[in-house]
């Protein structure tokens, strides 16, 4: 019964045009992203007003291996990719009660546990492909780039194994963003409240106040480290070895400190936990004979 009902729930989501609409949407932009830092490496030459360390930056953006890893970041869940997971994860969860297909499974003897569990567990593909979207197109462009900017393409500097797990270290990254949004649509059941209550904490927490915490000292700072985006951005720092912001205000250059990955991951599972079983907890309690 629950492989029937996993089956129906992963089949709603890739028959839903919002889920195509976003990765065609992911692609395109990075096509353009992409084709934009090629027209601006290409009009400035050696010799121009742009330094040679800009140059070489745009070279590592448009050129394999370091292309991969900046197609991939495009993903993650501090970036685009969590955006996008809170919008179709929001819509996606809300319209199953205006549409009342929640009510039909359990006429029909779903259980309400099993029935959450289904939907979160047919979301786990659809974050991966979020993921590998942008891997896949900005794989194939900056595959062309990089034969034309480097005479070649050599396929043995990138390490297979570390690849795979960068993808699926980036996929773990939307957890928290994804039980959010479903958490949110579940107390709400509007896909409206959902959406917009979590793309402000991303864009307002996440992309403000965290940047302001990010200059404090003290138990504030530290404190800032364990809000998922921070947690993502520790845990993805194996991805490329060690990768690390920096904030520049006036003069003064400010390297914001992250957890170590193996702490992040944890972090990480705690936050997808807590959500999901609040979401479990409040779908249990809801009445749905209306």
């Amino acid at each position: 019964m629950f492989a029937n009902v996993l089956r129906i729930e992963w089949t709603k989501t890739v028959k839903r045009k919002l889920f195509w609409g976003e990765l065609a949407a992911l692609a395109l932009l990075l096509v353009v992203l992409e084709v934009f830092l090629y027209v601006i490496y290409q009009t400035n030459p050696a010799g121009s007003e742009m330094s040679q360390d800009a140059r070489t930056a745009l070279l590592t953006l448009l050129t394999w291996p370091g292309a991969l890893i900046n197609s991939l970041a495009l993903g993650t869940g501090n970036s685009l990719g969590g955006l996008l997971v809170i919008v179709l994860v929001g819509a996606l969860t809300a319209q199953e009660y205006t549409w009342r297909t929640l009510h039909l499974w359990l006429s029909q003897g779903t259980s309400r546990l099993s029935l959450m569990a289904a939907k979160v567990i047919a979301l786990l593909p659809a974050l991966l492909l979020v993921v590998l979207t942008p891997l896949v197109v900005g794989g194939l462009i900056t595959a062309i780039f990089t034969v034309q900017l480097s005479g070649s393409l050599d396929v043995s500097q990138i390490n297979g194994v570390q690849l795979g797990l960068s993808v699926l270290r980036t996929a773990y990254s939307l957890f928290p963003y994804a039980t959010l949004a479903f958490l949110l649509a579940v107390v709400s059941r509007s896909a409206v409240t959902a959406i917009g209550a979590g793309l402000a904490y991303a864009l307002l927490v996440e992309g403000v106040l965290v940047q302001i915490l990010a200059l404090a000292s003290g138990t504030l700072a530290q404190a800032s480290q364990y809000l998922p985006g921070r947690l993502a951005s520790g845990l993805l720092s194996a991805n490329q070895g060690a990768i690390r912001g920096t904030l520049v205000i006036g003069e003064q250059r400010i390297t914001p400190q992250y957890l170590d990955p193996t702490t992040a991951a944890v972090g990480i599972a705690l936050y997808t936990i807590l959500f999901v079983g609040l979401a479990i907890w409040a779908f249990r309690r809801q009445d749905l004979t209306g």
